[in-house]
């Protein structure tokens, strides 16, 4: 069976997939439908299988209850593992997954060479070779090249020299690095040429205040990245471009490489361009939604990010919240592409309980309890106040912050004690104690009076009785409403029966 390159492996299954979808759709009473998901190994990861992006789906069909059909694909640089097929279940769930290991690959890196170009026995040996002369590895299928060409990169295997530099120049590897470890086993040698022409590569950075990245008069030769190389004569000089981290914040223009000629006269230089990037930072009022879209901010890496680019935040609201900042630093410079969005808090509320002349340890002063909305409200401890009796604060007390500042005044009740009765409210009507029965007198006894009595709190009666009786000794708390027409008293007292 032909194989395919994985990219175009996964082109061929899903059209395939879309395929045999299309057909089947046809005859869809005949079977039911299932998946089979191919996996592929990670390359960061020896033995894990990315199930969520790299991989490929095939939708195939069956009859319900039978088993599946599955089968693995040749794919170029993998090794199916074995898989066990499963019954088809007729709600369409049955999923197979297949899973390919990455294979493992020997390169062998080769600094003999032959000056002429043909890869033998010739006695010319690279200045880094083994003792064997062979530097060898052993890798995995689509990971990084283990060696680069490039003189700047931490992994650069060196070029490997010639015995008599004089004649012979290192021109190359055959064949070329590339830039992953591929399908098959592969032997890289070191290439030499008699013919060869030396030029310079020198390497220049866009000025910081440049206005015009087209201009090469705005940029400045950093002499200690320039390099010296070899081309053989009659070919395109290679001039490499730096490493990503030579070159953070910068671009290469494109490389003007040139014919190498050992008869020209003319020394021969390279230039390469690297433009300053342009930095984009993103501003995102967050959860406000006060603007109507985000806002942006440009400059060219490495200048300066002066505070009167960054978006006024004095258009952001957000109710009931007040702003807390960007959810990360700005930096001072524009180094690199990034978004800042705006972080809030919840408000704080106030409330304020009025004492009405009343004190708590001793003082008048009102007493103001402040939260987050949301949280916990942390009542005052009950005010006195000689000669009242305190009945509660004037609305209720929330058990947590709303979203607004709120006070609470104290209720006062006069206060008297009489025979053990202490009683309290309208002076209209009086209250009345006689061992364990406790009486109402109203002013006008010819009105028809409705009574209703609450003993700690409950309703105890309600009618026409102007008297209750309390059964057993201790403390009540009593208060009664008597009403005639639109007039209405209340009287509390606190019964002390023995």
């Amino acid at each position: 069976m032909k194989k395919f390159p994985l990219f175009l492996s996964a082109i061929v299954f899903v059209f395939a997939g879309c395929s045999l979808m299309i057909d089947d759709f046809k005859n869809m009473k005949a079977g039911t439908a299932y998946v089979v998901n191919h996996n592929f190994e990670s390359i960061e990861t020896e033995g894990l299988y990315d199930y969520e992006n790299l991989y490929v789906k095939e939708t195939l069909y069956g009859p319900t209850d039978s088993l599946t059909q599955a089968q693995a694909k040749e794919v170029e640089g993998f090794t199916a593992q074995p898989f066990e097929q499963s019954e088809i279940a007729i709600d369409g769930s049955t999923v197979i997954n297949i899973n390919y290991k990455r294979n493992y690959v020997t390169l062998q890196i080769a600094p003999k060479g032959n000056a002429d170009g043909k890869w033998s026995s010739d006695e010319l040996y690279g200045e880094n070779a083994s003792t064997d002369n062979i530097i060898e590895y052993t890798l995995r299928y689509g990971t990084p090249f283990p060696v680069s060409s490039l003189s700047s990169s931490e992994n650069y295997i060196g070029e490997p020299l010639p015995a008599n530099t004089d004649e012979y120049a290192f021109v190359g590897w055959e064949p070329a690095f590339p830039q992953t470890v591929p399908a098959e086993n592969t032997v890289y040698t070191a290439k030499y040429s008699r013919d060869f022409v030396s030029y310079t590569v020198n390497y220049y950075f866009e000025n910081l205040n440049s206005e015009d990245s087209a201009d090469y008069s705005n940029y400045t030769m950093d002499s200690a990245k320039s390099v010296t190389l070899k081309a053989e004569s009659g070919k395109s000089t290679d001039a490499p471009l730096l490493s990503e981290e030579d070159t953070e914040g910068f671009t290469a223009l494109p490389v003007e490489n040139q014919t190498a000629d050992v008869n020209s006269s003319e020394v021969l230089v390279i230039n390469v361009y690297y433009k300053r990037n342009i930095i984009t930072l993103t501003f995102d009022d967050g959860e406000a939604d006060s603007w109507s879209a985000v806002k942006t901010v440009s400059g060219k890496y490495g200048t300066s990010l002066s505070a009167d680019l960054i978006p006024s935040t004095d258009d952001i609201s957000r109710p009931y919240y007040d702003l807390s900042g960007w959810d990360k630093e700005i930096p001072s410079t524009f180094l690199a592409d990034d978004t800042f969005t705006m972080t809030y808090s919840k408000k704080y509320y106030t409330y304020t309980f009025n004492l009405a002349g009343g004190t708590i340890n001793g003082s008048t002063s009102n007493v103001t309890v402040t939260g987050q909305w949301g949280s916990g409200v942390t009542k005052p401890s009950d005010p006195v106040k000689t000669d009242w009796n305190f009945k509660g604060w004037d609305s209720e007390v929330p058990s947590l912050f709303g979203k607004e500042n709120l006070t609470f005044t104290a209720q006062w009740v006069s206060a008297e004690s009489i025979d053990g009765l202490t009683f309290s409210g309208s002076e209209d009507i009086s209250l009345n104690v006689s061992g364990s029965v406790v009486s109402v007198s109203v002013p006008d006894t010819s009105r028809s009076w409705t009574f209703t009595w609450y003993v700690n709190g409950a309703r105890f009666a309600q009618g026409s009785s102007s008297s209750i009786t309390l059964t057993g000794s201790g403390k009540y708390e009593v208060l009664v409403n008597a009403k005639a027409g639109n007039e209405s008293y209340t009287r509390t007292a606190v019964v002390d029966i023995e």
